[in-house]
């Protein structure tokens, strides 16, 4: 039973080295996009490139120093597990040397210091973020501040409150169980601290008897697991309480390390999850989400490419009224006069008038000019109501996507909590022994988890680039003079190296929304009224 148990956690291994070999794979992808773009900004070949990973960090849901030492307690038993085992001459087992059992439980109680501070106190520092933002929000759930995670509603806060609860009372359960599994060790270590075994029996042993009663063993050997089938016996040989001692080692291993640390990544996972932060789509600072018609009217109005394309518009209109008045009927009144030196001495002076009324019945290029204006006006009308109806397009998309990531990302957090969970029945089942149906099914649930993570921040970066392109589309963008928006997420970013942080920054201004809730033709009535004030050659 014993050896295939052992087995068994062998098996878990490959698993672990596929996703340690995507890994590396998804490193040199990262090293070849990295190459191919250096040409698309006219960087030198040979430039080092670096990414800030400050915004990935949130998704660190499970931190490596507490993967690693789940990796050594499985390295530890790939290593000397196989050496605890008894070793069967004829019918008779042989129990393993002191020093062998000695060395696997001084390598548990390393791992067991280590996982001390990786994993209890660090997880103890994750539930600080969540219980100040609990009580920040206790008595107005919309209480938010830039940098940490809003609600939208009391039930989002109560939920979140039972689901903490619970991780609390998961926790002290653990914390209860890690402290026994640390006495439990430190009483092995102490049992076994003797040379060989001989001085093992003679410590043991007061009453001489060659065999070691339970009443001369530590007061807490009765916690010990015992496999073997040996939990009844009232005394020992050596070589059996070896075996019981190396079988208790295995199993403290198992129940109160191995299990302890997938429980811990478990929750922290669910913790870490929780304190991801969304920045609300606001434009006064407070919790109220404006309505699809505000932006839209706020688009309108401050676009700068719709303000260059009303006045072309304008200028539209402005050539139809000039060509139209090129087709108005003319009148030119001529003088002349001569005026001699001396009209009394033959000097001749004469005075003449006349006049010239031009009709619009012979124009014809002023009346092609006036319909290649009039075409060319409606031309640039419709091509303005276009970009007007791309405008409020873009907005809605981006505001109802909004809305659609939002759900998503509290859907995804869900995900996340479950397939954690589903890991950890996975890992409890692969531990148990049974066929290789359980190690496909570790594979199904360490990718589950992948996939969840992958999906949590893939929608947390489309809303995040939503966001900003609904800020953007509104034109009531501001950036300071580091060309960094002004808001408050990313005001919050440390600047990057090189740049002078002490630069003056732009306000952000929010402007007021504007009365109407729809663009207006900026043609206007009077673009109609002087088109149609303007003679029509055809009605002559």
């Amino acid at each position: 039973m014993l050896k295939k148990k052992f087995v068994h956690y062998s098996r878990q291994l490959p698993t672990v080295q596929t996703f340690a070999r995507s890994h590396h794979h998804l490193k040199q992808w990262l090293l070849h996009v990295q190459t191919r773009i250096k040409p698309r900004f006219f960087l030198p070949p040979d430039i080092q490139l670096e990414l800030n990973e400050d915004l990935l960090r949130p998704f660190e849901l499970i931190s490596w120093d507490l993967i690693e030492l789940e990796e050594d307690l499985k390295r530890v038993q790939k290593e000397q597990g196989m050496d605890l085992l008894p070793q069967q001459l004829g019918n008779v087992g042989v129990a393993p040397e002191v020093s062998t059992v000695q060395n696997y439980v001084s390598s548990l109680i390393v791992i067991h210091d280590a996982m001390q501070q990786v994993g209890i106190d660090q997880i103890r520092r994750d539930f600080a973020p969540i219980k100040e933002l609990l009580d920040a929000t206790a008595d107005d759930y919309s209480n938010w501040s830039p940098g940490r995670r809003y609600f939208r509603s009391e039930e989002e806060r109560t939920e979140l409150a039972a689901r903490i609860e619970n991780d609390e009372r998961l926790f002290r359960q653990a914390e209860r169980e890690f402290r026994v599994g640390g006495i439990l060790l430190e009483m092995l270590k102490s049992l076994l601290d003797h040379d060989s075994k001989e001085d093992l029996l003679q410590a043991l042993d007061k009453d001489g008897s060659g065999q070691i009663d339970q009443s001369e063993l530590p007061r807490r050997w009765s916690e010990l697991p015992k496999g073997l089938n040996a939990s009844d016996a009232r005394s020992y040989s050596v070589d059996e309480l070896l075996i019981v001692c190396a079988s208790g080692a295995r199993d403290l291993r198992d129940k109160y390390l191995l299990r302890m640390a997938q429980s811990l990544e478990v929750l922290q996972a669910s913790l870490r999850v929780e304190q991801i932060a969304l920045s609300p789509f606001t434009l006064d600072g407070s919790m109220r989400i404006p309505d699809i018609e505000e932006v839209v009217s706020l688009a309108l109005e401050y676009r700068h490419d719709l303000m260059n394309a009303r006045a072309e518009v304008m200028d539209a209109r402005r050539d139809v009224e000039i060509a139209a008045n090129a087709l108005e009927a003319g009148l030119d009144v001529t003088f002349s006069g001569r005026q001699g030196l001396n009209p009394d001495a033959r000097g001749q002076t004469g005075h003449g008038a006349s006049l010239r009324f031009t009709t619009p019945i012979d124009q014809i290029s002023e009346r092609n000019s006036y319909r290649r204006a009039q075409i060319a006006f409606q031309q640039v009308r419709r091509e303005y109501m276009a970009t007007e109806d791309s405008v409020k397009q873009s907005v809605r998309r981006s505001w109802r996507q909004l809305q659609v990531l939002e759900y998503r990302l509290l859907i995804d957090r869900t995900s996340v909590r479950n397939a954690a969970l589903t890991y950890d029945n996975a890992s409890l089942a692969a531990q148990g022994g049974g066929g290789g149906g359980n190690g496909f099914n570790l594979t199904n649930a360490l990718s589950s988890v992948l996939r969840a993570q992958n999906s949590l921040a893939q929608n947390w970066v489309a809303y995040e680039t939503n966001r900003l392109n609904i800020f953007r589309d509104m034109g009531i963008m501001e950036v300071d003079a580091r060309g960094m928006w002004n808001d408050p997420f990313y005001v919050r970013l440390q600047p990057a190296e090189g740049v002078d942080s002490d630069l003056p920054s732009i306000p952000p201004t929010i402007p007021d929304i504007p009365e109407s809730t729809e663009g207006s033709d900026p043609s206007g009535e009077g673009a109609d009224a002087a088109a149609s004030d303007v003679t029509d050659p055809s009605s002559n």
